[in-house]
């Protein structure tokens, strides 16, 4: 799991892309983005040089869907988000990705609060074995396309919600080879964050078969090796 003020979950959630083989993402380039619901009349300016000459720091944008309205700034990359995995999500998924692909778009969102179930249904509501499947199902087939985010979990310090659930997740949704291929990609990035101050695998039990770091006569696994030794 990883050890994180609340506050920061969303923040790292969105930081948390794999990548694969698809187009190297400029690291010194603007990262902030901006939220809207349709149509996207409230992020017309933000993407603007300022009257007093300041560039704009807002890169991308995204509306909680997969669907892209025409009035998206050209300077704002739009990323589409599978919201959940029910039908009317789905759908028009792959659709309206290559929409958003052919636009210049590097980055797929997956899942919005899926930790989260509640009466007023604003969030995925998903288990973590069913969010890791719906994952491979429907991003997996994107991933030499663009970098693909995890699930959006909430900042819930609840046990099976927040970074335990996302724990799970990837437990369910990893081979010993793709979670090596997580690590490969997130520890960099892990090390070197400064506000990032202790974070930790779960975990060493030789027993534990979602993804251990140890085998039972004490020696690091696979796993736990590369854990110990990739360096910074």
């Amino acid at each position: 799991m990883f050890i994180l003020p609340p506050i920061l979950v969303s923040i790292l959630t969105l930081a948390l892309f794999v990548s694969a083989g698809r187009p190297v993402s400029d690291k010194t380039a603007p990262r902030r983005g901006l939220a809207y619901n349709d149509p996207p009349t409230w992020i017309q300016q933000h993407s603007r040089t300022s009257p007093a000459g300041e560039p704009s720091q807002c890169r991308w944008a995204y509306n909680w869907g997969s669907n892209m309205d025409n009035n998206v700034p050209a300077n704002l990359e739009f990323m589409p988000m599978l919201w959940d995995a029910s039908p009317g999500n789905t759908d028009n998924w792959h659709r309206n990705v290559g929409v958003a692909l052919a636009r210049g778009s590097n980055h797929l969102l997956s899942f919005n609060e899926p930790d989260r179930c509640s009466s007023d249904h604003n969030s995925a509501c998903m288990s973590p074995e069913d969010a890791a499947n719906a994952h491979i199902k429907w991003m997996n087939p994107h991933n030499n396309e663009a970098y693909i985010g995890a699930p959006a979990v909430t900042n819930s310090v609840n046990k099976g919600e927040g970074l335990d659930w996302l724990n799970q997740w990837f437990i369910a949704y990893g081979s010993t080879a793709q979670q090596i291929a997580f690590l490969n990609d997130v520890m960099p990035f892990m090390d070197g964050a400064p506000w990032v101050e202790r974070y930790a695998w779960f975990w060493t039990d030789p027993a534990f078969t979602g993804g251990t770091l140890t085998n039972f006569d004490g020696s690091p696994t696979e796993l736990g090796h590369f854990y110990d030794y990739r360096g910074f």
